[in-house]
């Protein structure tokens, strides 16, 4: 009996499958990257870095949110060379866009990740002016404060604060 139902339940789960990978083809950019996103937000990292990459892969267009986005899915496996790689290699295309901001966040926290203090510290400054939103700001202050109570570099803190036009 067991068997049977073993092979019942393999029978289902291959006509699912089937029909899930049609049914993808036919998925809109937005559908696809909602899918995606909500792997990212359920930890399932590895599948949401799929899920972005097939989006990228696919011959339709893609915002560069998609990008950040298997970045992030990237940074929170801990792979942060390959994340860090991505990122700055997008930033050039993201100049005076809203994603700019987000890039650059993530950038800093893969700085912050890999203990590189004085980088992160460095591009935090540069994109507090940039938020506005006060609950963000927060956090990226939080962030300043651990690359702070961390250790920065004397002579290059020096120079980040002789730039910083806000005192």
């Amino acid at each position: 009996m067991k068997t049977y139902k073993n092979k019942t339940n393999l029978i289902i789960l291959l006509i699912v499958s089937f029909a899930s990978a049609e049914f993808s083809d036919t998925l809109s950019y937005y559908q696809k990257f909602d899918i995606a996103l909500n792997s990212l937000m359920d930890k399932r990292f590895k599948l949401s870095q799929s899920q972005f990459s097939d989006i990228i892969k696919s011959k339709e267009s893609y915002e560069p949110t998609s990008l950040i986005m298997l970045a992030k899915s990237l940074y929170a496996q801990k792979k942060y060379d390959e994340a860090e790689k991505i990122i700055k290699s997008e930033l050039p295309n993201l100049n005076n866009s809203d994603y700019m901001i987000y890039a650059q966040i993530l950038l800093s926290d893969i700085y912050l990740s890999k203990e590189n203090f004085t980088s992160a510290f460095r591009n935090y400054l540069f994109i507090r002016p940039e938020i506005k939103d006060s609950i963000n700001l927060s956090e990226l202050d939080d962030r300043l404060i651990q690359c702070i109570s961390n250790g920065l570099k004397e002579n290059q803190l020096e120079n980040i604060l002789m730039e910083e036009k806000n005192s």
